[in-house]
């Protein structure tokens, strides 16, 4: 019979080498590491999607005015309430706010003055010359706002204007006259909304006019953006 410290030696070779393969494999095996990322780095990623959601959203106003455009006008000899087109989109600094403003300032190099976004393509604005990029410097002879609810007054102010327009702009350092004769259309606003469904619009308010066996529908949707 073998002396209990003999079992006793084996026992502990057996656990060495135990532990020995525990540490091994543990050594060999992949590990999930937290990656190193800096704060300028995080900046720059928060920065890019900023200008993705800017880019975004200034897109479908633009798609939706080209639409909206053409259903208004279009439509103009159906509707009792009138006013003229105005087929272009000014937006200054002012209209934003908070990290989006800077980020705003950068993307669309925006200064003291409002400037054109989008021109209705074929638009009366158009025809007249007025371009991506012009920044305002007058319209009917007085100075054209930055701020968002000035903006919206003279804007709504001038659905009465006179058949001839006339702007003053600022292109590459050089101010230009700018004359448009400006459509006819149906005096209804239409607007973006937000929305997670899907080919539904929520908030649609629709007014029909029938003539002739002729209907037109016209929204008004309120958006609730990063746009004041």
């Amino acid at each position: 019979m073998k002396p209990p410290f003999m079992n006793l030696s084996k026992l502990l070779q057996w656990l060495s080498l135990f532990i020995f393969l525990v540490s091994f494999v543990s050594c060999a095996a992949p590990k999930s590491r937290t990656p190193n990322v800096s704060e300028i780095e995080i900046e720059r990623e928060a920065y890019r999607q900023r200008v993705l959601v800017l880019k975004s959203k200034l897109s479908d106003r633009a798609r939706l005015m080209d639409i909206a455009f053409r259903l208004k006008r279009g439509a103009a000899c159906l509707c009792d309430k009138k006013a003229i087109c105005l087929d272009f989109m000014p937006i200054s600094k002012d209209m934003y706010r908070g990290e989006y403003k800077e980020t705003a300032i950068n993307l669309f190099d925006l200064g003291e003055l409002s400037k054109i976004v989008h021109v209705v393509k074929g638009s009366p604005a158009d025809e007249a010359g007025l371009r991506k990029g012009d920044e305002i410097l007058s319209i009917e002879g007085r100075d054209f706002p930055t701020k968002p609810n000035a903006i919206k007054k003279l804007m709504e102010s001038l659905r009465e204007a006179p058949a001839l327009l006339e702007m003053r702009i600022l292109r590459n350092g050089q101010r230009v006259p700018i004359r448009i004769h400006p459509s006819e259309c149906c005096d209804y606003d239409v607007e973006l909304i937000e929305s997670d469904q899907v080919n539904v619009m929520p908030g649609l308010m629709v007014k029909k006019y029938m003539s002739r066996k002729v209907s037109c529908a016209f929204f008004t949707m309120r958006q609730n953006s990063l746009l004041s």
